[in-house]
């Protein structure tokens, strides 16, 4: 297992070929490979069912997956892990949460609902769920939608 430390310049390679696999069996990885592929064939369905489903949901006034805005939690984590790094997450988050209880800062972070591994590994890591938990217009994950789960923690 490698060492957690902070990325320097002559990383970059390797962290640009470490995200092309971050995330992967995840419920999320085809919207990650959907940035890949932008402006490409391929991703004209996902942007057009994205656009359907915004419409659809305006329409029958449904709210849709969103940005979050706190003043007490504007620290955001994002994290997504390689099958071979998943072991170190919790290392990460209590690193991150370290640093962040040195400045008193609040965290979020945005995940689906339909990844309960994810929202499971969270909750031991101290997030808590918060708020509404909308469809993300355009992605389907097994044939459904899948639903933004806002996630709180605070020092």
């Amino acid at each position: 297992m490698g060492t957690i430390r902070r990325a320097h310049e002559p990383d970059r390679a390797a962290l640009r070929a470490l995200a092309a696999r971050a995330g992967a069996d995840s419920p999320t990885e085809s919207l990650w490979k959907q940035y890949k592929l932008f402006g490409k064939r391929g991703p004209r369905a996902f942007f057009t069912r994205a656009a359907l489903d915004t419409t659809t949901a305006k329409l029958r006034r449904h709210p849709t997956a969103d940005g979050f805005h706190d003043p007490r939690r504007p620290a955001h984590l994002h994290i997504n892990l390689a099958p071979e790094a998943r072991g170190t997450g919790a290392e990460l988050v209590t690193r991150w949460q370290d640093h962040l209880r040195t400045t008193g800062t609040g965290c979020h972070l945005q995940t689906v609902v339909e990844n309960p591994r994810a929202v499971r590994f969270l909750g031991k890591c101290g997030f808590t769920p918060h708020g509404d938990t909308p469809a993300i217009p355009g992605i389907r994950w097994q044939g459904g939608k899948l639903h933004q789960l806002t996630m709180v923690w605070t020092p």
